[in-house]
């Protein structure tokens, strides 16, 4: 695959999706203080509200919001891939084929580890008495919760692809008012119903941030018109006039903006300056989203503009490049089955008499190394039956 990768691939955007899925995961595993609760159900406080200043961090490490936009360039070259494939076939039935097959290619590890579970579920609970897994582990499937408005989203890329290539920006900045509004709705006039909704707006915003980076955002004015000629949806993004500016520039326009709405946001909004659960605050900015989030997609967006020409040529070496491969051949398995890996350490460090703290202590920091290695174990182990359904087929 790394021999058949095209020349005009973008590396970065499949390198900083291989990045992302490791976050989290080293977010679940290394940087949660996973423990069962006096309910005995699986826990994953954060140590955050220990370390002065660490919601920062957060503006990095949650990575969410940058996965989205990922999720909007490679769906936006998908689709126009796909346009331009079409063979003669009419415009809806090349949208239920490309659909189709975004969905397979994400749905089925999901469907697999469900129903893996579902068995499983009924063998721990009839042949050995235990609660089911929705009593004391339903943090398993806690990833689900992001895949399942990341399918919704991708089964929409048609559309928002065909709503960019007619209005541009004024339909990133649509999806951006509706998210304030949204918001306005939840905390000024706490209007009932509306709680949840900014969590889908919040994602499709950065999904269309990422038909932006496409069509060409961090691209040089040559690239620029070499893309936009491949689509009927591909024109020209800017004026001339933002052309003329240095991709590098753009991209340090793009970081600056986004984090000065995060900065005013958190500052003078009810918002927190987290952008993950922290305990003893009222408010969590992931779950239900809030406009913040959508400022850490915009701020989130130029930051891998700026790393973009560092990153294109650190991913031309091969090894990189295999490794960056690797993990994105096998990254919603990984994305899917992590937690379960987690889950499995926890039950036999519990079952052979050891205490897992809920507190950041000495012993609670050494102790990370094993929780990168001992999953890690089990998650290869889960890859080594389950990834062979998501492996693209090589001829």
């Amino acid at each position: 695959m790394a021999d058949n990768t095209p020349a005009e691939r973008d590396r970065t955007v499949d390198f900083l999706r291989a990045v992302c899925i490791a976050v989290v995961v080293l977010w679940h595993w290394v940087f949660s203080m996973n423990h069962w609760n006096d309910s005995g159900a699986l826990a994953m406080p954060n140590p955050l509200h220990t370390v002065p200043g660490s919601w920062a961090l957060t503006w990095v490490l949650q990575v969410m919001p940058l996965f989205f936009v990922i999720g909007g360039f490679a769906n936006r070259a998908a689709w126009t891939g796909a346009q331009r494939a079409a063979d003669g076939r009419g415009e809806r039935a090349s949208k239920r084929a490309f659909i189709a097959g975004r969905m397979r290619r994400m749905g089925v590890p999901v469907v697999v580890m469900a129903a893996t579970w579902a068995v499983l579920d009924l063998v721990l609970t009839t042949a050995f008495g235990m609660a089911s897994v929705l009593s004391w582990g339903f943090a398993v499937f806690m990833p689900l919760w992001f895949l399942g408005i990341y399918l919704v989203i991708t089964a929409l890329s048609p559309f928002t692809v065909e709503a960019f290539g007619r209005r541009r920006f004024a339909s990133v900045a649509a999806i951006g008012a509706a998210v304030v509004a949204a918001d306005i709705g939840r905390f000024a006039l706490e209007l009932p119903g509306v709680t949840f909704i900014n969590t889908g707006l919040v994602f499709l915003f950065a999904h269309q941030l990422g038909h932006a980076w496409h069509a060409g955002l961090f691209a040089s004015r040559a690239h620029r018109t070499s893309r936009s000629s491949g689509s009927a949806n591909s024109g020209p993004l800017a004026s001339p006039a933002l052309v003329d500016v240095s991709p590098t520039v753009r991209a340090g326009f793009v970081a600056a903006a986004g984090v000065a709405l995060l900065a005013l946001s958190t500052t003078f909004g009810p918002y927190s300056s987290s952008m993950v659960a922290v305990a003893g605050e009222d408010i969590s900015n992931m779950n239900p989203s809030t406009a913040p989030v959508a400022a850490l997609a915009i701020f989130q967006l130029g930051l891998a503009g700026l790393a973009k020409p560092a990153l294109e040529r650190f991913t031309q070496r091969r090894r990189v490049w295999k490794a960056t491969i690797a993990v994105n051949a096998v990254a919603m398995s990984v994305f899917t089955w992590h937690m379960t890996a987690l889950a499995a350490v926890m039950g036999l460090a519990t079952a052979v008499g050891i205490t897992l703290g809920s507190e950041p202590t000495l012993g609670w920091w050494l102790a990370r190394p094993l929780f990168l290695i001992l999953p890690g174990i089990v998650l290869a182990s889960l890859l080594a039956i389950f990834a062979r359904l998501e492996l693209p087929r090589m001829s």
